[in-house]
């Protein structure tokens, strides 16, 4: 994202590079999303002592 966002700002040359760029690396983040969600909940499932969360 950095590196199309620079690109974007750099020159008007470079906005479809930035833009595919950016573009590409939408699904990228989304599936990292979801793996760190996966990651949350099973290690608050294990052991809920290494993420510290106020329950009511």
């Amino acid at each position: 994202i950095l590196l199309g966002l620079a690109l974007w700002f750099t020159d008007k040359n470079f906005f479809e590079t930035s833009l595919v760029i950016i573009t590409a690396h939408i699904p990228v983040m989304i599936i990292e999303g979801i793996v760190t969600g996966f990651c949350v909940t099973f290690l608050l499932k294990v052991y809920p002592e290494i993420i510290p969360v106020k329950k009511k």
